[in-house]
């Protein structure tokens, strides 16, 4: 699918070669089309631990997680495919670097103004890279520095203290770029960067970078991912398991529905019952659960 394609274009990249873009381009058509009724199997999917692991797999989930919301935004197909291809490849100048220098450009607060400024060249020097070898038109180069944009401006909010202002970017597709890639840049877990669980990566990002990002963004990404996003493994009041299955169309963001998956005994359910907790008024969300480790 799309990752195989990305992680393919990440290899020619390495070799100053590019083939995969018309093929990328057909896959994102596909997948507007099918926005409609798969959105949330492509949420669950973006949650899904064994996807979270490579940077194909975190350029593809922030690509999906923004073709989601700009749906939701009413942005035309053409544009939704146009910024699906720069979210695509936002993240591109971290191709074939190590974990340790994953995380050091991730935290440039750390950093000397040197290296900062020696981060911000190596960003440009990709781009125009890109560029050279893409083969980019005139309709697509806008969206591909857009995606960039969000790098550059926000550098993952870490630049600023907490006590400033956080800059926001110039462009909507900067904007919603930016927002996708840090609620997904939060769950890849890496050496030395352990990932969070979707739950605990919305509220990371609600709570600490609210700041970042104008209020009605914030608010269309929350209600349409989810507080607990779909996929998300949960642990009801009543000790039963559950996986989130959709949101609750009125908004209630702490009252999703979710299928059950075992009883407080650990049995599993045989019959896997659905149900909205918002019309529920015994069980609630007690805490999220991590995939990994059940």
């Amino acid at each position: 699918g799309l990752m195989m394609l990305v992680a393919e274009t990440l290899e020619q990249f390495q070799h100053e070669q590019w083939t995969t873009l018309p093929r990328i381009k057909r896959t994102l058509q596909v997948l507007v089309d099918k926005l409609e009724h798969h959105e949330g199997l492509l949420v669950a999917l973006v949650v899904t631990p064994i996807y979270r692991e490579t940077l194909a797999a975190h350029l593809t989930n922030t690509a999906i997680l923004t073709l989601i919301v700009g749906r939701r935004m009413h942005l035309p197909r053409k544009d939704l495919v146009a910024l699906a291809t720069a979210a695509l490849f936002h993240d591109i100048s971290k191709v074939g670097l190590k974990a340790p220098t994953l995380n050091t450009m991730e935290q440039v607060s750390s950093l000397e103004p040197t290296d900062r400024q020696r981060i911000h060249m190596h960003w440009m020097t990709t781009l125009s890279r890109l560029v050279h070898v893409g083969g980019f038109s005139r309709e697509t180069l806008p969206r591909l520095v857009a995606g960039y944009e969000s790098q550059l401006e926000f550098s993952h909010g870490t630049l600023y203290p907490p006590s400033m202002e956080l800059p926001r970017p110039h462009s909507l597709y900067a904007h919603l770029i930016s927002l996708c890639d840090r609620f997904d840049n939060l769950a890849w877990g890496r050496t030395g960067k352990p990932a969070l669980a979707p739950h605990r990566a919305m509220l990371t990002v609600l709570h600490t970078y609210a700041r970042a990002y104008h209020p009605a963004l914030l608010s269309l990404f929350a209600h349409t991912i989810g507080l607990y996003p779909t996929g998300s493994l949960v642990r009801l009041n009543s000790g039963e398991l559950a996986v989130v299955t959709g949101q609750d169309q009125a908004g209630e963001l702490e009252c999703p529905t979710v299928t059950l998956l075992s009883e407080p005994t650990g049995e599993p359910v045989s019959d896997g019952t659905e149900m909205s907790l918002a019309m529920d008024p015994i069980r609630h969300i007690r805490s999220s659960e991590d995939a990994n480790a059940m």
